[in-house]
């Protein structure tokens, strides 16, 4: 490596992109920054069109203030702004930006052709520029406020545009922009086209649960409950102005934070401890693992919040971020209890099966999943540890299916478990968490000839998508279709199933792919696609809890769980099978 002892200034157009890096991300980061600085122009009416994904090119159009003449080439100068006059000013933010400071970091990384009219003059003003130097402007006719058509993004920084995803994962990106701040902002008209067709479209009529409605479907929208008309405002803290939004019910819930709009001042945002205090409150209403659907908006006073922590404003801090959070979760809280109570615990759940008059299994404090029994008097039968989660004796995971026995079926317990005989004991297994683990490898290997014949419909489903559904299912279009799936778009948000995989035939429904939609996070990476995919297949389409079971139905299921890699847990890590050994049954009834 050369030694360079010689400081230079960085050339201005290397700075400039240097420093355009730090805003503007890929599409999306655009889409942002104009979005919020029509918001912050009084627009009313917000209009977003991409081509392939933003990467080709990107119009937002605005009715807002737009921009005087004589102020369109300064606002394109870098610290330029109309929000900020002086230091005090700077901690004290009212708006989602600085109007124009986002607009040289584009301009340094793209081509813009900016078109703008401000209401006191007769005609608009266009501008040309190019790599961050204005090339041309002339005088066009045009209705009051701004649209700016971005080019080529990175077409000058090949190093950044390599690094940008597909054409569909980018749309993603920018459609899930627009939503959200169309949700914030409900009362602004917001239309997002991608290649010429339009994918979303608000009515700007104010009311959150017509966009919640628009974005995640009407059935969600009407389930969905009111914040601000459930809670005293006076008994929030001084930090707090005001909580708004909608609260989704406890039996509407997803596998990913996806869904979790957290607004700020109107600021959508990031924060982790917003999202631990929104979980805590859910905390006994939704299953582990899962999380709500919620719009939420916390208003807090402009001296109470740092909204310059990150570059591009994705990040906020709290001054007194314990009191936001608690009043936060409290909030929340108080909405469910009052308007969704906690539902009663069933005397036979899932923790304890609890028999009157009979032992009572439950979980000892032990490290391994491993049970013991005891009866209704709480007394322990010699203190011993009867039932085991099945796990290889010298304790590897790795090595158990050749420890595995060949188990002969018995019965069914519950609806729920299935009971079988082993040379060395009793095995109870858990059908839905075992099914799920045999439909798991089988998906993820793809070695089964069920899983490799994509079976026809007689009769194609036609399944209704709401904005969100139909962004995952463009997203990951070529990824359904190499796991069996065929969907073709039929009409507005309408898709036509022609084909599924063969061993997923029986389960063919709006209701099971539909849930298949909700728990594929827009997120993933696609080198974990195939993993979590095949995780969701097998949750959503696995024998359930509470379904009987025909002989030959538990024989197969015991023997392609023999079958498997990994039989003792199931995807998601909980246990498939517990074993009561032969000789503590023995050890239980005195014969040894």
């Amino acid at each position: 490596m050369p030694i360079i002892n010689e400081i230079k200034m960085m050339p201005a157009d290397i700075a400039a992109k240097i420093a355009a890096g730090e805003v503007i991300e890929n599409p999306s980061s655009v889409i942002k920054e104009l979005v919020e600085n029509s918001i912050d122009a009084g627009s009313k009416q917000i209009v977003v069109e991409i081509v392939d994904g933003g990467t080709k090119s990107i119009r937002v159009s605005d009715d807002g203030i737009g921009i005087p003449r004589d102020q369109v080439g300064l606002a394109f100068q870098r610290f330029a702004t109309s929000k900020i006059n002086d230091w005090e000013r700077f901690d004290r933010i009212e708006t989602l930006g600085f109007r124009g400071e986002a607009l040289p970091s584009i301009a340094a990384v793209a081509h813009i052709e900016m078109m703008t009219r401000v209401r006191e003059e007769s005609s608009g003003v266009k501008f040309v520029i190019k790599n961050g130097v204005v090339e041309n402007k002339k005088a066009v006719g045009l209705a009051i406020g701004t649209s700016i058509l971005v080019k080529d993004l990175f077409a000058n920084v090949p190093a950044r545009r390599k690094f940008l995803k597909g054409v569909s994962t980018e749309a993603s990106r920018a459609l899930g922009v627009v939503n959200n701040y169309a949700l914030a902002y409900p009362s602004i008209k917001f239309r997002l086209t991608s290649n010429f067709k339009q994918v979303l479209a608000t009515n700007g009529s104010g009311n959150c649960r017509e966009v919640v409605a628009t974005l995640l479907g009407l059935n969600i929208a009407e389930s969905m409950m009111e914040i601000e008309s459930a809670i005293d405002k006076n008994s929030l803290p001084d930090v707090v102005g005001n909580i708004t939004g909608l609260l989704g019910a406890a039996d509407v819930y997803r596998k990913t934070r996806k869904h979790m709009y957290i607004f700020v001042n109107g600021r959508w945002i990031n924060n982790r401890t917003l999202v631990y205090s929104i979980q805590q409150a859910y905390k006994g209403f939704l299953p582990d693992g899962c999380f709500p659907i919620i719009v939420i908006n916390v208003s807090v006073p402009i001296d109470e919040i740092d909204v310059n922590v990150h570059p591009s404003k994705k990040e906020v801090r709290f001054l007194e971020e314990k009191d936001v959070s608690s009043a936060v979760q409290k909030t929340i809280r108080q909405v469910l209890v009052n308007r969704n109570p906690i539902p009663k615990i069933n005397m036979f759940n899932n923790k304890e099966k609890h028999f009157p008059g009979f032992p009572l299994i439950r979980k000892s404090s032990s490290s391994f999943d491993k049970r013991f029994v005891s009866s209704s008097n709480d007394y322990q039968v010699k203190n011993q540890e009867l039932f085991d989660a099945y796990v290889d004796e010298g304790g590897s995971p790795g090595s158990i299916r050749n420890l595995l026995p060949i188990l002969r079926p018995i019965g069914q317990l519950n609806l729920t478990y299935v009971i079988s005989e082993g040379p060395d004991g009793l095995y109870l297994i858990d059908q839905h968490a075992a099914h799920e683990r045999i439909l798991y490898e089988k998906v993820l290997n793809g070695n089964s000839q069920e899983m490799k014949v994509s079976q026809t419909l007689i009769e194609p489903l036609i399944i209704e998508l709401n904005v969100e559904q139909n962004r995952i299912v463009e997203l990951f279009k070529q990824r359904f279709s190499d796991f069996g799936f065929d969907f073709e778009p039929f009409g507005p948000n309408k898709y036509v199933l022609r084909s599924i995989p063969k061993m997923l035939l029986d389960k063919a429904n709006e209701k099971g792919l539909i849930e298949l939609i909700n728990d594929i996070d827009e997120g993933v990476e696609i080198s974990e696609f195939e993993g979590k995919f095949a995780a969701t297949i097998a949750c959503h389409f696995s024998i359930r809890a509470g379904k009987s079971l025909v002989d030959k139905e538990i024989s197969s299921l015991i023997e392609d769980l023999e079958q498997c890699n990994n039989p003792n847990m199931c995807p998601h890590g909980r246990p498939t099978m517990l074993k009561l050994g032969l000789n503590r049954i023995e050890s239980h009834f005195g014969r040894t």
